[in-house]
């Protein structure tokens, strides 16, 4: 049963001491029922007032300092009957901690302001209310937010930027659709967000840490946009879980973990870019992202991740078409792209050790392209003994559409048919457009790739590596533009003219 009572206070040994005020319950009043006591003290705390309208005011009157939990029960009850009634809370400036369930249940009362004296506002403070605004008075020294979830009525917050926490389901099954977050936040716990309508989040830089569920099941949130610092390097289990109209989302580099379920069912997102620093991905972190086109792993600057292994039904369901697994991955778990029936090439590392059974079951792998090096690892997972039951390429696969290539230190992708014709191209992309090659010899490869590495380029404010990034609409950070929005910057640009064959 929750216990709530009025004290003024201070925590002195882990006891709890209150101060005797200088305000008797008023002549007429009844304590405990419309003069709140504290504990055994005289001394009245709280009134409820009638005007001639008859509105009913709950008054937490000055010299209150902490607004929390009794062991009370009779008292518990008599103020739960209480503030169902009331109309509107008037919260005395001077009040420094707001706590847990306090005005739960006040479901008339529509508008709060919260004194600039307030530091704290503990979990389900004002759930069940009737809330539709929030001023917060002053110049607020509030740190730590929890308090507002299950309040339909809720839809706009803006939370002052004293604001450094965010505690655990602070705005969960609320009405919310918009809110703006503070610039010094640092922590935003489990479930915060989850189950709101909000449409668009902008995480601050300053964040460091996200607890799990905390945007799960968030049916309209479209875009994202997570915090870029070296200290947040973890998508919990759950972040985005169900939320399905989600379309973008940023990974930043600084980003080590993302756990199981993560992005599972988040129907709608369509890209995704998995950081080179990433060394643990969750079971079923991308699962049932069925809009999913693009899945680009990116790498260090010898080619590899840190990744080793994609887990159990990491993307099943993906829509993607074509998919290079990058060097350092050594295993691909039982249905870890399962059921990405669009999935028709594959380009296979050569760090691969193994793949699991019905790893690629029920896709469409049409041609598969493989990094030869000296081991020759990659030539294990051919051959028509290997199929998708046993953790093989899939049945059907012929072994005209098995195909392997080297890089050479200058970088151009040598490639090898299973007929031995040798074709040359300057990046793994333009390999995997045509078996015609992009360059006609390996010295005019190598004249393309010198020329893009060496000739960084900015365009409206932004810093491509080299000509095929300009082209594909990747610039640093990271942050991917689609090609047709990559050609539309790209027209002032001549640094070096190029023609591809």
């Amino acid at each position: 049963m929750r216990k709530t009572i009025f004290i003024s206070s201070a925590l002195i040994g882990g006891l709890l001491s209150t101060e005797a005020l200088a305000v008797s319950c008023p002549a007429g009043t009844t304590k405990n029922v419309d003069c709140w006591e504290c504990d055994s003290n005289s001394t009245c705390i709280a009134t409820i007032t009638t005007d001639g309208e008859g509105k009913k005011t709950l008054n937490i009157l000055p010299g209150s300092t902490h607004i929390q939990n009794s062991t009370n029960d009779w008292l518990t009850n008599q103020w739960l009957n209480a503030i169902q009634d009331v109309d509107a809370i008037n919260i005395a400036n001077g009040v420094k901690k707001i706590g847990s369930e306090v005005f739960k249940g006040a479901s008339k009362v529509t508008e709060i302001v919260i004194p600039e004296t307030v530091t704290l506002i503990g979990n389900n403070a004002f759930a069940e209310t009737g809330l539709t605004n929030v001023t917060f008075s002053g110049t607020p020294q509030i740190k730590f937010l929890g308090g507002f979830g299950d309040i339909q009525s809720l839809k706009n917050l803006d939370i002052p930027d004293s604001v450094t926490w965010i505690s655990s389901s602070a705005f969960s099954n609320s009405g919310l659709e918009s809110i703006k977050l503070p610039a010094n936040l640092t922590t935003i716990e489990s479930s915060a967000f989850q189950n709101t309508n909000i449409k668009e989040l902008n995480i601050p830089d300053s964040v460091e840490s996200i607890g799990h569920s905390a945007f799960k099941n968030m049916p309209q949130l479209e875009k994202i946009t997570l915090p870029d610092n070296e200290k947040f390097t973890s998508i919990p289990t759950y972040l985005f879980y169900g939320s399905e109209n989600l379309k973008e989302v940023n990974i930043p580099d600084s980003v080590t973990y993302i756990g199981e379920y993560a992005f599972e069912d988040c129907s709608s997102l369509e890209s995704v870019s998995i950081p080179a620093n990433l060394t643990s991905l969750g079971r079923n972190a991308f699962d049932g992202a069925t809009s999913l086109t693009s899945i680009t792993f990116e790498t260090d600057e010898n080619g590899r991740t840190k990744l080793t292994t994609i887990p159990f039904a990491a993307f099943e369901g993906a829509a993607i078409t074509s998919l290079t697994i990058p060097e350092g991955v050594t295993k691909i778990d039982s249905g870890a792209f399962a059921g990405a029936t669009n999935l028709k090439t594959l380009v296979l590392p050569d760090s691969l050790d193994s793949i699991g059974g019905n790893a690629f079951q029920n896709t469409n792998v049409q041609e598969v392209f493989c990094h030869e090096t000296t081991e020759g690892r990659c030539a294990k997972f051919y051959g028509s003994t290997f199929n998708v039951y046993s953790g093989r390429i899939p049945i059907g696969l012929t072994a005209a559409a098995m195909k392997t290539y080297t890089i050479d230190e200058d970088g151009v992708y040598t490639l090898k048919d299973s007929q031995g014709n040798l074709s040359y191209f300057a990046s793994i992309n333009d390999m995997l457009k045509g078996s015609e090659g992009s360059c006609s010899s390996i010295d005019v490869c190598k004249a393309i790739i010198s020329a893009a590495a060496n000739a960084p380029i900015v365009v409206n404010g932004k810093t491509y590596a080299n000509l095929e990034d300009l082209k594909a609409g990747r610039y640093i950070r990271k942050l991917i533009y689609t090609v047709e929005e990559a050609n539309q910057v790209a027209g002032p640009v001549n640094r070096v003219s190029i023609t591809y064959r």
